[in-house]
């Protein structure tokens, strides 16, 4: 009787954090890129360290090149340049992490907001100083 009512209690909890990351995979679906004004801000505020403000600077130079596209089915593009990455994406943890999986290995952020179309990213799983990551739509 007692593993019924554990059973039946828990079926609402599963249920709500499907359809929060059903909610969260509906509006990550599209073309993004990254938003370079917008990642400046946001990270350059409270970072007075010069090192670290030079590798983040490189590194949002360097994404603001970039173009994902992540699609209905879980699958992803990641284009930077002339490289296309194909891969899959998911999110788990309650809609509270995006899953990349391309072909250097599976990349965790984590979905900081997401807010008049605009996502607001932190890495869980890059090395080095880790800084907001900012998408807005493609044209």
């Amino acid at each position: 009787m007692s593993r019924n009512l554990s059973t039946l209690l828990l079926l609402p909890l599963l249920l709500c954090s499907c359809i929060k990351e059903q909610k969260v995979k509906k509006e990550l679906i599209g073309s993004w890129r990254y938003d370079l004004v917008s990642m400046k801000k946001e990270n350059f505020k409270d970072q007075t360290d010069p090192a670290q403000r030079s590798y983040m600077e490189t590194m949002m130079q360097a994404l603001s090149l970039a173009k994902l596209d992540l699609f209905d089915d879980g699958s992803a593009v990641f284009q930077l340049d002339d490289t296309l990455q194909k891969g899959n994406w998911h999110v788990q943890n309650n809609g509270k992490e995006l899953v990349m999986d391309l072909i250097e290995g599976p990349q965790v952020s984590r979905i900081q907001r997401i807010a008049r179309d605009t996502i607001y990213l932190h890495s869980v799983s890059d090395p080095g100083p880790q800084f907001t990551r900012i998408l807005v739509p493609a044209n």
